[in-house]
């Protein structure tokens, strides 16, 4: 007969990362782990650490997560430990399945320390659980919708929310400034791409040239194509290229150039909007 192990589930978030430090992975473990040997019934299983860094509580295909469901299912486990129960998920139908359905199915003791809820125990408060599970599921929509709306604002204003400049620019504070050597660059593309050139061809051309200014530069089509079809070289601030949803299987949704948001004048322009023009004719 195979040992059945106790699973140490730990998770920590994007968002979590600019909190508290007691959000943080090592002291979730610590805090677990200490747990863990207290208890005489779970230390003299073995235990296994599963960790997902960097993972939203919204997401299911968390590959630590995963592995460990793996082993539920296979039987291999006793016991799962959390922090609280939003390191399992903040979807609260997702959390209920786990807590009501799949843990007892397959006869998983899960206890969770920030919400001294124990499936073990007869009287832990499943009422005040509930609770928790829809707050988890409202603070993450929430939270969602403020920093969009915090970064809509900020667009809006024409601050830029991106960590660094499109190929031609750089940053200076809130804006952005032509880097002479890239702007060339970037001119001569349209010039060859208005005359009718591929992106293939404009990518052998250049290249010499932008690894003479900077050695680590590398013009290849795909880059080429990408900085032709960009607005921002006419001097334009884009943005709404993307619909990201709260749900994490609907993210990063390419829109229509039609359904983007443009703000002229919020930063000088590298080339004139006629030369854009006729390279979106040709392309």
């Amino acid at each position: 007969m195979f040992p059945r192990e106790v699973s140490i589930y730990v998770r920590l978030s994007k968002a979590d990362q600019r909190g508290c430090v007691s959000e943080s992975i090592r002291n979730q473990k610590q805090m677990l782990l200490r747990y863990y040997r207290q208890q005489e019934e779970l230390a003299c299983m073995p235990v296994k650490v599963y960790e997902d860094d960097g993972y939203s509580g919204l997401r299911e295909d968390r590959p630590s997560w995963q592995n460990l469901m793996t082993q539920v299912i296979k039987g291999y486990t006793a016991a799962v430990l959390v922090k609280d129960l939003s390191r399992i998920s903040r979807n609260q139908l997702y959390l209920s399945d786990i807590c009501d359905r799949i843990f007892p199915k397959y006869q998983v003791r899960l206890i969770s320390l920030g919400d001294s809820y124990d499936s073990n125990t007869v009287f832990s408060n499943l009422l005040a659980l509930r609770f928790k599970n829809l707050f988890y599921a409202y603070y993450s929509k929430d939270l969602s919708r403020k920093v969009k709306a915090a970064l809509e604002a900020k667009k809006r204003q024409g601050e830029y929310a991106v960590a660094r400049a499109p190929f031609g620019y750089r940053r200076s504070g809130e804006r952005w400034v032509i880097h002479p050597g890239e702007a060339a660059l970037v001119r001569e593309m349209f010039v060859l791409a208005a005359r009718g050139e591929s992106h293939t061809m404009i990518a052998a051309k250049l290249q010499s040239k932008a690894q003479k200014q900077t050695p680590e530069c590398c013009i290849y089509p795909v880059k080429v194509g990408r900085i032709l079809k960009n607005p921002v070289y006419c001097g334009m601030h884009v943005w709404h290229k993307y619909e990201n949803n709260i749900d994490w299987k609907q993210r990063g949704k390419l829109l229509a150039m039609e359904e983007w948001k443009v703000k002229k004048g919020t930063h000088p322009a590298i080339i004139p909007d006629a030369l854009f023009a006729e390279v979106q004719k040709r392309n």
